[in-house]
């Protein structure tokens, strides 16, 4: 609190809000959108165009994890054709190693280990692949995999805002 000031009044201002502080804003932009529902996959499906229009990105897909099936099931998507990348094994991919590793992954899609998969993301028009792990409890609980078609720029600020956005979701 100020000093001088017996109490401090700020008026509220979402776009000022925005202007201050952009990883606050997508924060409490999330946190709203979250409290607003219960059903999944409109929940996901939100929150996922909320990290794509706040990291402008191109496309993203969010996994849930089957344990059972030691696999990945895409439970929400936005911007691209999904067809090859319904299901991905913990072995495969981007999105499996993140969730395997429980690591954040961002790397070019031509350094893929798995020339397959390379070529087929880079058919769909992908240039950079981006893994947020969903961590509850020290488990893995999902990822979400963002894509752009484009070189972005990260910097730890913003890969701390990513993994805060998953720990949301």
């Amino acid at each position: 609190m100020l000093h001088a000031e017996k109490y401090v009044t700020i008026k509220f201002s979402r776009s000022m809000l925005r202007q201050r502080n952009e990883a606050l804003s997508a924060l409490m932009e999330l946190s709203n959108f979250l409290s607003s529902t219960l059903d999944l996959e409109p929940l996901l499906k939100g929150a996922l165009a909320i990290v794509l229009d706040h990291f402008d990105l191109d496309a993203g897909r969010i996994y849930l994890l089957d344990p059972a099936e030691q696999s990945l099931t895409l439970a929400a998507h936005m911007g691209m054709d999904i067809s090859g990348l319904e299901t991905v094994r913990l072995d495969e991919g981007f999105s499996g190693k993140s969730a395997r590793t429980k690591s954040f992954i961002a790397q070019h899609v031509s350094e893929l280990a798995d020339n397959e998969r390379a070529a087929l993301l880079s058919r769909k028009g992908l240039e950079i692949v981006i893994c947020v792990p969903f961590i509850v409890m020290d488990r893995v609980e999902g990822v979400m995999n963002l894509a752009a078609k484009k070189i972005i720029e990260l910097n730890q600020e913003r890969i701390d805002l990513l993994m805060t956005i998953g720990h949301h979701i």
